[in-house]
């Protein structure tokens, strides 16, 4: 069965979905359109039935968050990563940077702490016992490096160039 559960904006996408203390937490971004400059992120707790129980949305002042992700962490906190970036007027890109949050309730959610390096959009952030990991890419220079270590806290590069196109002959599309 399918079910509808947010629909507040016109565009509605990059889902992400995750259990939490007998809850299941779901995060998107909200916004205009695909490449609008006012994504925000909405995160809905549902009960185990679909029911929407609580929503949040998550600003950035003139900053587009994208992609949002969330996962438990060792510590049982609930962490929440976005792509954020920083926008002119004309919806021109001025900076990126990763962001995240932590919540230890759901409901309530931290201050945005930055991690990895700018620039580097870093997709997802998957634990191995109490040491997290992810790749992130940067089109321009057609490049993926691997990160580690605690986004709540220093988040590192691990391994440069895990895949590039000149190292690898493998490309970023488009």
């Amino acid at each position: 069965m399918v079910k509808k559960i947010g629909s507040k904006a016109v565009h509605n996408a990059f889902v992400d979905l995750c259990e939490f203390k007998q809850q299941l937490y779901c995060c998107y971004r909200e916004a205009e359109n695909h490449i609008s400059a006012d994504g925000r992120i909405c995160i809905l707790t549902l009960d185990t039935q679909g029911h929407v129980l609580h929503s949040r949305r998550i600003t950035v002042p003139k900053t587009d968050l994208r992609d949002p992700k969330i996962i438990v962490t060792p510590d049982g906190d609930m962490l929440l990563t976005a792509y954020a970036r920083q926008t002119s007027k004309l919806n021109q890109t001025l900076s990126t940077r990763n962001l995240n949050w932590v919540s230890q309730t759901g409901y309530s959610w931290s201050a945005a702490i930055e991690y990895a390096d700018r620039g580097w959009w870093l997709w997802r952030v998957r634990w191995h016992k109490s040491q997290a990991f992810g790749f992130a890419y940067n089109r321009k220079q057609n490049t993926i490096h691997l990160y580690s270590g605690n986004p709540r806290r220093s988040f590192h590069l691990h391994q440069p160039f895990a895949l590039s196109l000149k190292k690898h002959k493998k490309r970023i599309s488009k």
